[in-house]
């Protein structure tokens, strides 16, 4: 959806595990280049496994 709106998405050679194997993020570059990330722990919980109430 960024690559549509023409958003510069920077380290996309790494994309989407930059900061490791349990880091699942985007980083871009907004209208000013002020450069945001944007996390997500959805990694950490598929290793987790589902959880039992």
């Amino acid at each position: 959806m960024l690559k549509q709106k023409g958003v510069s998405i920077l380290y996309a050679d790494r994309y989407p595990f930059a900061g490791g194997p349990d880091h699942y993020a985007v980083f871009f570059e907004d209208p000013d280049r002020i450069k945001v990330e944007i996390v997500s722990d959805y990694a950490s919980k598929l290793s987790a496994g589902p959880k039992n109430s």
